[in-house]
């Protein structure tokens, strides 16, 4: 598999992609620069409401612009993308190589060059599942690590220049546990510029074993009978590796059957916004705020009328928040549930990628929709779709594209649907999608090539 990495930069509503110059990274420890053979990506442009053809995708945009590639065995399968600020755009994934994988990073410019490749020298398994960039854009990456057969808390830190600072395992347990040889995972990692706090979330006390185990992007939540958290670390504490006594606030949603904080969004200044999903459908949205001494307290706890498997969370509105928005993912389909802030549903919808592109009689649609993002009040979901024999619902035995759906929060039944893929044609299904910093897109895609980016500029 390879890993790519792609930049559009065109209109939101452009038919067609086309790609020149390529840079790339050959090893994790040695980026270079060279030339690979040029590919492009294809968007449908068939009339939305007609019967789903896929033979009708376009290229031919010239705003497309460079695209770099990794093999299989320096990065494989992306899960997490964000863009700074300044446009650099920061990549993750679960693991790289085959067997037992390492996580890795990577950091592009705004022009989608190659700044670096950091990729874990650990000699057992890890993952990197959530990822953030600190003020002065070092990256820190959270997810698992095997220390002795048992999983822990993984943070690791990356300066500007692609050096590892530091990383650490934090053996986290909820007040009160006696747990023994337990394994904890961090799901989602964010940023409280204003509080000055790294927020983590995710699960600890949890019983053993890799299987029981599971994350978003691998189509899965995990079994109950952990305890699930978010933890707030001081940025003054991330000069070096953190230990337990530097987490200035933790809160333990116990008591609960919910598996994980597997989504959080820090409003910034004023809380934290977490989903926490239940086995294998439904879950709650809870909200944090901070007391007079900068420690966490529940505000409050709202069971979802969804009864899906809920896959993320965002904050809609620019601070103050104006509602928050959760998407599920439905196969084949998606719904979307918002909630005012003061924990109250206010509505339902359906993103239903047949009924925006029907399918010919003797075909039917896979569908799986991970990511929801926010960019003031617009609201986007994205999924990977695939065309399947009537009644198929593994979207494997089909060919993946990537959906993006985008809609202003007031007016969700107003909805704009992009279908797009690789050409030559392969797998690529969207895993994971933002908004930047200015309103453009990026999108992190598992594809039979490998990982890409797909960054779509806004006008």
């Amino acid at each position: 598999m390879i890993r790519c990495l792609v930049s559009l930069a065109f209109p939101l509503l452009v038919n067609g992609f086309s790609v020149s110059n390529i840079t790339a990274a050959t090893t994790p420890e040695k980026v270079s620069t060279t030339v690979a053979a040029a590919h492009s990506l294809v968007v449908y442009d068939g009339d939305t409401s007609g019967t789903y053809d896929d033979s009708n995708y376009v290229k031919g945009d010239t705003k497309i612009y460079t695209m770099a590639e990794e093999a299989e065995t320096v990065a494989a399968h992306p899960s997490y993308v964000v863009q700074s600020a300044s446009g650099n755009l920061l990549v993750s994934g679960d693991s790289y190589g085959n067997g037992e994988g390492r996580g890795w990073a990577n950091l592009f410019d705004s022009k989608t060059k190659l700044k670096w490749a950091w990729h874990s020298k650990h000699t057992a398994f890890d993952a990197v599942l959530g990822a953030a960039l600190l003020p002065d854009e070092t990256a820190i990456l959270g997810g698992t690590r095997s220390i002795l057969g048992r999983w822990e808390l993984l943070l690791v830190a990356v300066d500007t220049a692609g050096k590892e600072k530091w990383s650490t395992t934090l053996p986290l347990k909820s007040t009160g546990s006696n747990c023994k040889a337990c394994w904890s995972t961090i799901y989602w990692v964010d940023v409280d510029p204003t509080k000055e706090l790294l927020i983590v979330g995710g699960v600890v006390d949890h019983q053993s074993g890799s299987s029981t185990m599971a994350w978003k992007s691998g189509g899965g939540q995990p079994d109950q009978g952990g305890v699930p958290f978010i933890a707030a670390l001081p940025f003054s504490k991330l000069k070096s590796a953190p230990k337990l006594s530097d987490i200035k606030t933790a809160h333990y949603f116990k008591g609960v059957d919910y598996t994980t904080v597997v989504s959080l969004r820090a409003e910034h200044g004023k809380g934290v916004v977490a989903l926490l999903p239940l086995n294998p459908t439904g879950g709650a949205v809870s909200r944090l705020t901070y007391d007079a001494s900068g420690k966490f307290e529940q505000q409050w706890l709202t069971p979802l009328t969804l009864t899906n498997q809920v896959t993320d969370i965002a904050i809609v509105g620019d601070q103050p928040a104006v509602a928050y928005v959760v998407s599920a993912t439905v196969n084949p389909g998606a719904k979307i549930e918002a909630f005012a802030t003061d924990g109250s549903s206010s509505w339902v919808k359906d993103f239903n990628v047949k009924d925006t592109y029907p399918a010919d009689a003797k075909r039917g649609w896979c569908q799986e929709c991970w990511s929801i993002s926010t960019y003031g009040e617009d609201v986007m979901l994205s999924c990977g779709v695939a065309e399947l024999s009537p009644g198929d619902t593994n979207c494997d035995d089909g060919v993946w594209r990537s959906l993006i759906v985008t809609f202003s929060y007031h007016e969700p039944a107003d909805a704009t649907y992009r279908l797009f893929h690789r050409d030559p044609d392969e797998n690529f299904a969207v895993e994971y999608a933002s908004y930047g910093p200015s309103g453009e897109i990026v999108c992190a895609i598992d594809a039979d090539d490998g990982g890409s980016v797909v960054h779509i500029a806004n006008e």
